[in-house]
């Protein structure tokens, strides 16, 4: 076992209970949690996505990472056309 240390700031936050339910994914999930630092591989991630979507109907949830990391990879998964995915 390998613990994650959050770089984030400690704060209040809400659970998520059912992911399915709350984003309308039907089909496979893939679930990414970590804080989206360079060396996690996101751009490879998303990358793959992208191709994999080709040939399945999955659905992948990321979650954790700053504001600007979000932004970051909203933006990406957009230009990828994985975004509603």
């Amino acid at each position: 076992i390998v613990p994650d240390v959050s770089l984030l700031e400690d704060g209040p936050v809400e659970p998520r209970e059912d992911w399915r339910a709350e984003l309308g994914i039907i089909g496979p999930l893939l679930l990414y949690v970590g804080n989206l630092e360079v060396y996690q591989g996101i751009d490879l991630l998303l990358d793959s996505f992208a191709v994999a979507r080709r040939e399945v109907a999955a659905d992948l949830v990321i979650t954790g990472g700053t504001d600007a990391d979000i932004q970051k990879y909203r933006d990406k998964s957009a230009a990828l056309a994985i975004a509603d995915h």
